[in-house]
């Protein structure tokens, strides 16, 4: 399989020890299944930690565009406009976070899922859940993730509108 050729075969500790590390994130997010817990960092493949790290800063970046968009572009300071874009965010439970490295079997499948190698995500899985004809998944969110190299689950056929997964 060429994902084990490039990745590692998943499924060890050992595999996890030498092939995921830590990313910080760039904003707090909530554990979606305990919105009371709110973590900071994300487990990832060590591969493509840039990817996530600079995906999550382009949807914060995104986000404050959108608030400049309501409030104009000089009408607060920095950190004004830092507590406006989280609760941007917020607002579209884009702080909800559903998981990233999982070693499980994908949906539906006896495949291995992208998240057992440590390369997709979840944000928001409550109201963009799998197969659902209504999402909540905003476009300038998803434009943000996907331009930093990820595929969103909501383009395909089963939709996953939680889902991003690294482009292979």
């Amino acid at each position: 399989m060429r994902l084990q050729a490039y990745y590692g075969k998943p499924g060890t500790r050992q595999w996890e020890n030498e092939n995921l590390v830590y990313i910080t994130l760039p904003y707090p997010m909530r554990l979606a299944w305990e919105p009371d817990v709110t973590i900071n960092r994300i487990r990832v493949h060590k591969k493509e930690a840039n990817k996530f790290r600079n995906a999550l800063l382009s949807l914060w970046n995104a986000a404050r565009m959108e608030v400049k968009k309501r409030v104009g572009f000089k009408s607060l300071s920095s950190a004004e406009y830092d507590v406006a874009t989280l609760q941007m965010l917020q607002a579209h439970d884009l702080d909800r976070w559903g998981g990233s490295y999982a070693y499980r079997t994908a949906t539906g499948s006896s495949n291995l899922s992208m998240h057992a190698y440590g390369l997709a995500m979840d944000i928001d899985p409550l109201g963009n859940p799998w197969k659902a004809k209504k999402w909540s998944m905003p476009d300038w969110a998803v434009q943000a993730i996907c331009s930093q190299g990820f595929v969103w689950g909501g383009t395909w056929r089963n939709k996953d509108c939680m889902h991003y997964e690294i482009k292979q």
